[in-house]
């Protein structure tokens, strides 16, 4: 292999292979069981009081954490093996401090989920691309992409149509919010108004997933993938249900990517457009009131929750400071609605979740390989506006809530970043007007170099 400069020429490399029809049903099959899984256990009643939605979500985990961590083995990347490295040994610090928490088992499943299942899909996906050839790369990429845009816009929608129903839409699909249990509840109303979730998640997380669909709708734009208008569609329908959601950091996430991708568009204009259209149709809802006390905390609600951020914070700083070891797994997000005891002390920041569940050594080790994921896509050839959206979404989501922990939001963002990363990387996906023998011929040659 020789390298220079941004350029790297496989001389005497192994012939790559086309992508694996396994693969893409095991992808989509998590995927799919993500947002699906609150729904189907809404539908069907629990087995040994276990929901069975969460079951089949453990079953695709498990599926696609080994059948993906198999291939990534024959990944050659520096980057991508050390990656690998710091998971494992993240997995080892897991695992201990595991077998020193008190809890129920559903309270584990997702304390160990949160750290080893969801943003691995990152680095596993990485590697598998890194075997595969040009052209099955393409069509790889080509169609997780159109499933992660469909899913956006009909979760967008359902959010949208669910706040115009005053949530009659979901309950009209089957949902129960309390199908993890009695004790199981989740935030999805705000002074007695409905906040978009489509049935999926809490509010906040489902904002935060609606400021991804941005950030992938204003990609596609600005790359000019085909079907403009379908992803102009989107864009609009994703802003609306993030506002809608009435989650502050999404809500500025939101509008953060909008400033970044307008600086310099071909269809700025359009594109302003679409923000003022949802905004004239937000401001003559009922819903603008609530958005100005959210944002000025003249709502005494809004201001009891930046009071109680303050407090948290201060809270976990004093117990970490004498409790280097942590709470334990599964102790301040969701796992802890399903726990014997109640031990939260942060619900309001992905930091504080980590070193709370992990402790400061093994929360230093799960920053050190989220961080390593980040480096390696912001080291890619990925624009910069996309880079400056992704950080203020990862850093005003991971501030100011633990939503990333969560599935809802933690697969797609991993996912999205994946996606954006191959499809500017493989010119096959973008260059309309190419043959594909000619788009793989110059992948091979001109492929960018990953810097170890």
């Amino acid at each position: 292999m020789v390298t220079s400069g941004n350029t790297r020429v496989d001389s005497a490399a192994k012939p790559r292979s086309a992508y694996s029809k396994v693969a893409l049903f095991i992808l989509l099959f998590y995927l799919y069981s993500v947002f699906l899984s609150p729904y189907i256990s809404s539908w069907l009643p629990s087995l040994a009081g276990y929901p069975v939605g969460a079951m089949v979500r453990e079953v695709a985990i498990v599926i696609f954490l080994v059948y993906f961590c198999a291939k990534s083995f024959k990944c050659r990347i520096f980057s991508l093996q050390l990656q690998l490295i710091i998971y494992f040994i993240l997995i080892a610090i897991t695992l201990t401090v595991l077998f020193f928490t008190e809890g129920t088992l559903l309270q584990y499943v997702i304390g160990v989920n949160s750290f080893l299942a969801f943003p691995a899909i990152y680095v596993f996906l990485h590697c598998y691309s890194s075997a595969i050839s040009a052209h099955g790369l393409q069509q790889f990429v080509s169609k997780i992409n159109r499933h992660v845009g469909n899913i956006l816009v009909l979760l967008a929608l359902i959010g949208v149509i669910d706040v115009v129903t005053d949530g009659a839409l979901v309950v009209a699909l089957g949902y129960n919010s309390n199908y993890g249990g009695e004790n199981f509840t989740l935030i999805t109303t705000y002074n007695d108004a409905i906040r978009a979730n489509a049935g999926v998640g809490d509010a906040l997380a489902f904002g935060y997933l609606m400021s991804v669909g941005v950030i992938l709708f204003f990609f596609r734009i600005k790359k000019g993938n085909p079907g403009f208008a379908s992803n102009f569609i989107g864009l609009i329908i994703c802003t609306i249900a993030a506002i809608l959601s009435l989650t502050r950091g999404a809500i500025i996430a939101t509008a953060l990517t909008y400033v970044f991708f307008l600086l310099n568009l071909r269809h700025s204009w359009l594109l302003l457009l679409a923000f003022m259209i949802s905004i004239i149709i937000l401001m003559n809802t009922s819903y603008s009131e609530i958005l100005l006390g959210r944002f000025t905390d003249s709502d005494d609600g809004s201001a009891r929750s930046s009071e109680l951020r303050i407090v948290m914070a201060l809270a976990s700083l004093d117990y970490l400071s004498q409790n280097h070891w942590g709470v334990g797994i599964g102790t301040q997000g969701a796992g802890n609605l399903l726990a014997k005891d109640d031990l939260r002390l942060n619900t309001d920041s992905y930091f504080f979740h980590i070193f709370l569940e992990l402790g400061l050594y093994g929360g230093i080790v799960f920053m050190i390989y989220i961080a390593s994921q980040l480096i390696y896509f912001f080291r890619s050839n990925v624009g910069i506006r996309v880079k400056c959206s992704v950080f203020a979404l990862f850093l005003l989501s991971a501030s100011l809530s633990s939503s990333i922990a969560f599935a809802t939001l933690c697969v797609p963002f991993w996912l999205t970043l994946w996606l954006i990363q191959q499809s500017t990387s493989v010119p096959a996906v973008n260059l309309r007007n190419q043959t594909l023998s000619q788009s793989a011929t110059h992948f091979r040659r001109y492929r960018p170099a990953v810097r170890g």
